[in-house]
């Protein structure tokens, strides 16, 4: 099918993005946890959050760059601030959360620095735990943010002429299906990191509406 292969290019698209951002944000977690000031730290979340803001956005100019490929009738949508798509159900913003994770990190190793003594912070036990913990974190929400993004702007700018929706699954504990396009369904992502994606299929993609008849014929 020509719309689920160019939407799977789309996903590798975005996660090349993602890693290329995702590295930057390790330097800075490793370079401020290894030369740990506190003064520094606190200026570096900015750097954080800047590069969630540019990962995310790169995420956005990428999906709508290949919507606008895949599908011909789309309805206009825009935004200002990238961050307004993010997960919020929680009732914390994503500056929210990484602040919070950072001053964890904070907290973990100035309990480091004080049961170091004299020894130099490098040298401490649980240093690399700070740098895992953080980067673990972030990890999980850099991935699952730009699921959410992804989503969210699909749903958006759904085509005007869609004819079903198909929900391809991509983890162990989630499901797939093919539903109408106008059938109340839950989008993924479904749950923190996951892998599940999906895209509709409309009334002039004649090829795709055979090929998925041709799929159900297969299962009948």
């Amino acid at each position: 099918m020509a719309i689920k292969q160019d939407i799977m290019v789309m996903r590798k698209e975005i996660d090349k993005s993602r890693e290329y951002y995702f590295e930057k944000i390790v330097n800075v977690i490793l370079t401020n946890v290894k030369n740990y000031n506190s003064d520094s730290w606190d200026k570096s979340l900015n750097k954080i959050i800047d590069l969630f803001y540019d990962s995310l956005t790169e995420t956005y100019s990428i999906t709508i760059k290949n919507l606008k490929k895949c599908y011909k009738k789309l309805p206009d949508f825009s935004i200002d601030n990238i961050f307004d798509l993010t997960y919020s159900k929680d009732g914390k913003t994503i500056e929210e959360r990484l602040s919070g994770y950072w001053a964890e990190g904070k907290k973990r190793l100035n309990q480091n620095h004080f049961n170091a003594k004299d020894e130099e912070l490098g040298h401490v036990d649980g240093v690399d735990e700070v740098a895992e913990y953080l980067i673990d974190k972030y990890d999980r929400i850099s991935l699952t943010e730009t699921r959410i993004v992804e989503a969210k702007l699909k749903e958006k700018k759904k085509p005007l002429n869609a004819e079903m929706l198909i929900i391809e699954s991509g983890c162990d504990i989630c499901q797939g299906g093919e539903y109408a396009a106008d059938e109340n369904v839950d989008l993924p992502p479904y749950h923190p990191n996951c892998q599940c994606t999906y895209y509709w299929i409309v009334t002039d993609d004649e090829d795709d509406i055979h090929d998925l008849d041709l799929e159900v014929d297969d299962l009948v």
